[in-house]
């Protein structure tokens, strides 16, 4: 389901937004440890560190770029399939792509100052939650439209 995949998608970005704020962080108060993960990034100017994370990770931020395109696709073909009564789900599901986009250009493009960037994360997070949540109480009801559907085929 398209929704599920935005989210897991979602929580990817999420996971590389914190790691990008660790590496600023550290950076920025020059907090690296050598038993820490992040000290591979270590350098003097945080630019420097941020773009060394992004370089390492690399292959995993192409890979993101390629399922927001994937999931742009899908969601596209929804556009004008949901009738009255799957509005408000198809609505949800719509809150949920923004907050995922939003996570993935986080995750792919950071800036802004430190703080802004880790405001900007923990809200898309939240948002991308929040829309989620909501969006399983509205999945059964779709799911029993889908065994109606089959039944009536």
């Amino acid at each position: 389901m398209t929704s599920s995949k935005i989210y897991v998608n979602g929580l990817v970005s999420s996971l590389y937004c914190y790691d990008i704020g660790q590496v600023w962080y550290k950076a920025i108060f020059d907090d690296f440890s050598y038993r820490d993960d992040y000290y591979q990034y270590k350098s003097s100017d945080f630019n420097t560190s941020i773009v060394k994370y992004l370089t390492t990770n690399q292959d995993k931020m192409n890979k993101l770029k390629e399922q927001q395109e994937e999931i742009k696709e899908e969601v596209l073909k929804l556009q004008n399939k949901p009738n009255q009564k799957y509005k408000e789900a198809y609505d949800k599901m719509i809150e949920l792509y923004g907050a995922f986009n939003n996570l993935v250009d986080q995750a792919t493009s950071p800036s802004g100052t430190y703080r802004d960037y880790v405001s900007k994360y923990n809200q898309y997070s939240d948002d991308l939650n929040t829309a989620y949540e909501q969006l399983v109480v509205l999945i059964p009801e779709i799911k029993d439209y889908n065994e109606t559907s089959k039944d009536n085929q």
